[in-house]
């Protein structure tokens, strides 16, 4: 309201009024006014006044006051009247939707319609009714624009583009959709037409396509309402397609053509078209420099190469092999990105078994490993080329592999200078001079991946694939460790003189033997995995041997490469599966995440966090005195969700302003993405879990906890998009076989369907809520019950193998849980359910199913060693069960009340007090004591845990955890555990052991939260 400026000088005490607060003497002041001369901006301001009120009744007349202003049809003629309406309704319902559209909108719309030459309240009203989602108005608006300014030419493409919106928004019927489609094809169809007719001019008519994003309109278009062969018609089109005057060259336009008529399966034409291509690539101008480079891109090369294929004709690969001998040509001045590029084509032809000059008999074997060697000679400098090499070496057969690993091995054995008598394959590839320079330590690396990929990942794989019964992949726990053993062995020797380097490396650049450190520490990742059987009771066990060894190295390396973000990445989640809490939450600031990365990768940290560290940390790396929380996280995650829907509104009108017609679409369909993902259904589900927790004496019902970044009624949604971001991780495997990411889980990861089961279940625990009103209560289980609990019921029965999936053991034991209460409940409330005979033994049942989920969670609990360390598995079933049994707990006390029946009928309500006395037996008293052993349990367990930690001795325990395999092998090699002594320092191991002992101290801080509830 600040921004208010007085229209007269009588309504500034009303405005200072205002500004101190004073909103009594503010509407006695406007009425005042109003009783000497009735104004449109004098009821405005009385209305915005009255909705700054805080009393409901003041409120609900404001709202009267606009539905009887939009049922008038009234037409407002200053705009600052449209605008105080609007904060009117803002204090009203601050998150008003539908309301602002059905009331604000069509006051806008109104207004333009009475006046449409008015252009510029047309503009403020298209602006104001985009950033609401508005698409209806929006929509009138631009036709208005367009009928009242038909020389604009811009204005044209709006009406079309808000056409276009309306037929592909979710919140229309199918058949409205489909007319709106249908009008915005048509009209831009229209356009289409009329520039081809004008043909190859200057001065095109207004009502014609005329820039490259009208062109990508066309064709965003016809994608969705039009035909195939329409749109490879205009891309056909000397006057419409990429190389029209229209177009000017749009790379993307291009990349449509090929890639529709491949779809199309027009090869000859595709052949003639990409023939031409990659020769304009390396073609030079009147100057001698080549102009058109992009035209070597790889979409071309692998559509020229598809097109000779599908033609099976040796002349096509003669010369496909001939085109691709001139791009690498040293002399025909091609860019070596684009060589590269040339490189990679001319594999594909030899993998593809059509070597130029041999015929495609399949009398012929081809040598394919002599090619490869050629490509990591010519290019094994950059960093992505074993990304480049991996697709073709992994469908080597057993011999090429063989012969591949020799030269490899042989290089790399050249490089220590160790001699094999056994070993008569000359070293063909030349890595450079040792692990001294940049280039020469990234040829290495790019070796030793070569070589993890055949001696480790592909084996694996194929085990893997011939064992249906294998859960997780076959590993070699040999093959494991001397790999580890060997890339520790150069990494240590790349940095342990490394200061030219050092030197020559900004603050954002990574250290080029990073890599090395990744793949040892994703060795011994495999090697712990390979050793789990759930049965870990000491740091001596392999299974968190590893584990500790693994971090500790990434934890060396970070000083010399903080801005590699794969280290951090993977700390956090090895200090999550040690259960080290704070120092995971430490390695998740390093990533430094901002805007969009805080929706793809806090997975990486918060996911479950409500039931690892949900409390404060209070340890930090950095000695941080800022006592950050869990909750800090996932609210300036919630604030991504928040800030964006503002940005992307301002960006679709900027969007509309500079004719960036795409853009809009882009930044639509990134709206409707963000406003449902799995992120943010994760920071609302584990929000309220820690608020619960922490506060249990807070009402959720009445602070959200984030539920306004999420539609309405999300738990009613089928699907919420994955947008987490898995590919930053390190990944060397076959592309045959899931990536480390998926491979290096502790815990099943993020999933539908737990975002769906979270969800509901979160609506669920609002009923028994001890904080909120009985109304509130039984406003949630009417809620529940007739949207969510047919659906939850039928997902729990239909999906019981995606929950063995998607769960974790605690977590699938706590679903049949709350699928029980949910019936429970459902029975207790329904009067029907109370006159049928079994009604008795069905409760009874459900309280056995009860009584049997809790004794599951009291073995699980008792199976927790407490000779260990809080690991993840041990916060997360101790959480997860204090949870379950509170939960219950708060059921019973909910329904052993008599409640008031949540109905809006005063007889069902009669008959249903009448029954009250069932209703108080419906979970007995024996669940009710099952619940309070576990939790009894529960807090036993916990204060074991913890007790066990204060004990001495742990930093010896945890040397002894990273050093337990430092006895020698029995071939006399070191063992991974001492190579880490030496190469890192006894120093660092101690101060690093200290900060992990402290970490887990931290860690199981959390459990003085963990109180046995009444």
């Amino acid at each position: 309201m600040d921004e208010f400026i007085p229209k007269d000088r009588a309504d500034v005490p009303i405005y200072n009024a205002l500004k101190t607060n004073n909103l009594k003497q503010a509407l006695k002041l406007v009425e005042k006014r109003i009783a000497k001369k009735r104004t449109e901006h004098l009821e405005a301001l009385k209305i915005y006044i009255r909705s700054r009120s805080p009393v409901v009744a003041d409120k609900d007349a404001v709202l009267v006051a606009l539905e009887e202003l939009v049922a008038k049809k009234s037409v407002l003629e200053d705009l600052d009247d449209i605008d105080l309406y609007d904060d009117a309704l803002a204090h009203v319902l601050p998150n008003s939707g539908e309301n602002w559209a059905r009331i604000i909108g069509e006051l806008r719309w109104q207004s333009v319609k009475a006046a449409p030459k008015n252009e510029d309240l047309a503009l403020k009203c298209f602006e104001a009714c985009l950033s609401k989602d508005d698409l209806e108005h929006t929509q009138q608006i631009a036709s208005s624009l367009e009928k009242s300014f038909s020389n604009k030419h811009q204005y044209i493409f709006w009406n079309i583009t808000a056409l276009f919106l309306r037929s592909i928004s979710q919140d229309l019927p199918e058949d409205k959709r489909s007319l709106w489609g249908r009008l915005s094809l048509l009209q831009i169809n229209k356009l289409a037409t009329a520039t081809a007719q004008a043909g190859d001019t200057k001065a095109l008519p207004v009502r014609a396509i005329q820039t490259p994003q009208e062109l990508l309109l066309l064709h965003r278009i016809l994608t969705t309402h039009g035909k195939l062969e329409d749109r490879l018609s205009y891309l056909q089109d000397p006057y419409l397609g990429p190389e029209s005057t229209v177009a000017k060259g749009d790379w993307e336009l291009w990349r449509d053509k090929l890639k529709l008529m491949e779809n199309a399966g027009k090869w000859q034409e595709l052949l003639e078209i990409t023939r031409v291509l990659v020769r304009r690539a390396r073609t030079k101008d009147e100057k001698g420099e080549i102009v058109e480079a992009r035209m070597a891109d790889w979409v071309v090369w692998n559509a020229y190469l598809r097109s000779s294929r599908e033609l099976q004709h040796d002349q096509w690969v003669e010369e496909v092999s001939t085109e691709i001998d001139a791009h690498l040509d040293p002399a025909s001045g091609v860019d070596k990105t684009w060589r590269r590029t040339a490189s990679l084509a001319r594999l594909t032809l030899i993998f593809e078994g059509r070597p130029a000059g041999i015929k495609s008999n399949g009398a012929q074997k081809f040598d394919r490993v002599a090619p490869i060697v050629h490509f990591l000679q010519q290019y094994g400098k950059a960093t992505t080329a074993y990304i480049d090499l991996r697709v073709f070496v992994q469908v080597l057969e057993e011999d090429e592999r063989g012969n591949l690993r020799k030269i490899l091995r042989s290089s790399l054995v050249k490089r220590t200078e160790q001699k094999d008598a056994n070993n008569k394959v000359e070293a063909i590839l030349d890595l450079g001079p040792g692990l001294k320079t940049f280039d020469s330590i990234t040829r290495h690396v790019n070796a030793y991946k070569l070589v993890y990929l055949l001696e480790s990942s592909l084996p694996e794989y194929q085990n893997s694939t011939k064992d249906s019964n294998s859960v997780f992949p076959i590993y070699s726990k040999s093959t494991l460790e001397k790999l580890a053993k060997e890339i520790l062995t150069a990494y240590s020797s790349a940095i342990s003189n490394d200061e030219s380097i050092t030197k020559s490396l900004l603050v954002t650049d990574r250290h080029p033997a990073d890599d090395l450190c990744v793949l040892t520490a994703m060795c011994l990742m495999k090697l712990s995995i390979s050793h789990q059987d759930g049965t870990s009771k000491s740091l001596q066990d392999p299974s968190v041997s590893y584990l500790l060894q693994a971090a500790m190295l990434l934890e060396s390396a970070w000083p010399r490469s903080k801005s590699n973000f794969q280290i951090s990445l993977l700390l956090v989640r090895l200090y999550s599966w040690l259960g080290c809490g704070s120092l995971a939450a430490q390695a998740y600031q390093r990533l430094g995440l901002k805007g969009i990365q805080l929706d793809t990768l806090s997975y990486s940290l918060v996911d479950r966090i409500s039931s690892f560290h949900p409390h404060p940390f209070t340890h930090h790396l950095d000695h941080s005195k800022d006592l950050r929380t869990p909750i800090h996280y996932l609210q300036k995650q919630q604030k991504v969700y928040r800030n964006a829907a503002g940005q992307l509104t301002q960006n679709s009108w900027r969007a509309f302003e500079n004719g960036n017609y795409n853009s809009i679409f882009q930044f639509k369909e990134f709206s409707d993405t963000l406003s449902r993902t799995a992120s943010a259904v994760t920071s609302v589900v584990e929000t309220k879990k820690i608020s619960r927790l922490l506060e249990p004496d807070v009402s959720l019902i009445e602070t959200p906890c984030g539920n306004d970044i999420l539609p309405k009624n999300p738990e009613l949604l089928e699907k919420f998009p994955d947008t987490n971001d898995y590919e930053t991780y390190p990944n060397f495997e076959t592309t045959q076989r899931p990536p480390f990411e998926k491979l290096s889980r502790f815990t099943p990861g993020p999933s539908n369907f737990r975002c769906r089961m979270n969800l509901m279940i979160e609506n669920l625990k609002t009923v028994p809520d001890k904080t909120s009103s009985i109304e509130a209560k039984n406003t949630a289980w009417l809620m529940f019950k007739k949207q969510v609990y047919p659906i939850f019921q039928k997902l729990i029965d239909s999906e019981k193998e995606e929950a063995e999936r998607q769960l974790t053991t605690s977590e699938q034991s706590a679903l049949k849980a709350y699928s029980v209460l949910a019936h429970i409940t459902n029975a207790a409330f329904d009067s029907e359910c109370w006159k049928q005979t079994t009604f008795q033994s069905e409760i009874d049942h459900y309280n056995d199913l009860l009584i049997e989920i809790l004794d599951e969670q009291m073995t699980i609990i008792g199976a927790i060693p407490e000779s260990m360390p809080a690991i993840w598995k041990t916060l997360h079933e101790i959480y997860s069960a204090h949870e379950l049994g509170s939960t219950i707990l708060q059921f019973h006390g909910y329904l052993t009340t008599t409640p008031k029946s949540p109905s809006s009928s005063s007889k069902e309500k009669d008959a249903k007090n009448a029954q009250s006395p069932l209703i108080g037996k419906v979970i007995s008293d024996k669940s009710k004591g099952k619940a309070d052993e576990l939790l009894k349990n529960v807090t036993e367990k916990s204060k074991d845990v913890k007790n066990g930690l204060e004990e001495s001795g742990w930093i010896d325990r945890v040397l002894d955890g990273l050093l337990q395999s430092e006895r020698e092998n029995e071939g006399g090699e070191m063992a991974v555990g001492e190579q880490l002594k030496r190469a890192i320092g006894e120093d660092f191991l101690e101060e690093w052991a200290g900060l992990v002992i402290e970490s887990w101290r931290e860690s199981v801080i959390g459990f003085s939260y963990l109180k046995e509830r009444k």
